[in-house]
């Protein structure tokens, strides 16, 4: 078999295990550093043609397998319960699970120094600790399980471990847009590290649709605390770039509704030269349409009006949320984006005219100034190669 069919059949097999609802024969990531030192060539043939030679010596630890089983208990525990969600209560789910952390601790040695309190938060610290051993089968069973029983902080806890595969988001993603369970829809962009179109479209939709306070209670306080955070930073170290990321929050905070600040996250997160953005806003409908393009003529006016928060949100401050706001070249290239695709429809909206005059406005200034700073910026670097000379 040559190497271009090893590498197909093995493609082959994984893609075909994945669509398969049976667990992995191997449900977490083995550790290599016990398994490679051992193996061996089968013979000791010294002809070096071969590229493929067969080893022996496979074999698994002793930690590992005891894990394993463990794992496929509970795997097989919960695939019964799942199967019957009214007699599968949530105390029972925690009991099981915290069972198996504590198992998966005594057989790696590791102390578990904390005390059971509530059993969900109890839970949720156990993910933290040994999170490891959860393979993405489990991780995605336990999340299944979550959602079923509405245990939406351990859940909360899955998706910042990062413990939920990309497979797992679109279905995740649908169910939490059902339930309005914003705050999650936005870790799962802050976390998800390729949403799929189909994704993008149906988090848009969610935010451009709804604007209950109860649903977007979480998102707003998120937001406003950060903002406080950033005026007590300020106040205290003095730092210009703790300044400019203050006043990054509070244009993020300001005029913004609650609905307005999960698509922050969103259009910070997506490559905006990415097809599957400007697929998804090709799918959005005309009062979704109008309702994004009033969000991005916010952030270019605070754009227009505060130069200053242009690189406000780069890595290098202290402020977590800073990092969340959309760069105003992703606000110009969504907004040419929502023009291009809709473009019939906005110019047959008379009503919207005054509107897309204002955005031409606030486009062609930004771009005059970007002109003006790019001519000073070669200026400076011509200077600055004059000194080295």
């Amino acid at each position: 078999m040559s190497m271009l069919e090893i590498i197909t059949k093995a493609t082959s097999d994984v893609s075909n295990h994945q669509n398969q609802s049976a667990p992995p024969k191997f449900p977490f990531i083995l550790n290599a550093d016990n398994i490679f030192p051992q193996l061996k060539p089968e013979t000791n043939d010294r002809d070096e043609s071969p590229l493929i030679k067969q080893v022996v010596g496979w074999e698994i630890s002793s930690l590992d397998s005891q894990i394993m089983d463990s794992t496929t208990g509970l795997v097989n525990k919960l695939k019964r319960k799942i199967k019957a969600p009214k007699s599968f209560t949530s105390d029972e789910f925690l009991q099981l699970l915290n069972s198996f952390f504590k198992k998966c601790g005594e057989k790696a040695n590791i102390s578990i120094d904390m005390q059971a309190s509530e059993e969900s938060k109890y839970s949720s610290r156990l993910i933290e600790k040994f999170g490891v051993f959860l393979g993405p089968y489990l991780a995605r069973l336990i999340a299944e399980c979550c959602v079923v029983l509405e245990l939406w902080d351990l859940l909360e806890t899955l998706i910042l471990q990062h413990l939920i595969k990309h497979s797992v988001f679109s279905h995740l993603i649908v169910t939490l847009v059902e339930k309005k369970k914003s705050h999650l829809l936005c870790l799962c962009v802050k976390c998800a590290t390729d949403l799929q179109p189909s994704d993008i479209l149906a988090i848009l939709k969610y935010f451009l649709a709804t604007d209950s306070c109860d649903a977007m209670k979480e998102v707003r306080e998120e937001w406003e605390a950060q903002a406080r955070t950033a005026i007590d930073k300020v106040v205290q170290k003095k730092s210009s770039l703790n300044k400019q990321a203050a006043i990054l929050l509070m244009a993020a905070n300001d005029g913004f509704s609650a609905s307005e600040k999960g698509l922050h996250y969103l259009f910070r997160s997506i490559n905006t030269e990415d097809t599957a953005l400007t697929w998804a806003i090709g799918e959005l409908e005309g009062p979704e349409v109008m309702r994004l393009v009033r969000y991005l003529a916010k952030w270019l006016e605070k754009y227009e009006r505060f130069p200053e928060l242009v690189g406000a949100g780069s890595e290098g401050n202290e402020l977590e949320a800073s990092k969340w706001v959309p760069s105003l070249e992703s606000v110009v290239i969504s907004a040419g984006m929502v023009i291009d695709e809709h473009f019939s429809y906005l110019v047959l909206q008379r009503e919207f005219y005054e509107e897309l005059r204002m955005l031409e406005e606030r486009v062609r200034i930004l771009v005059e100034e970007a002109k003006l700073c790019a001519g000073v910026a070669n200026m400076i670097e011509n200077l600055r190669s004059n000194e080295k000379a």
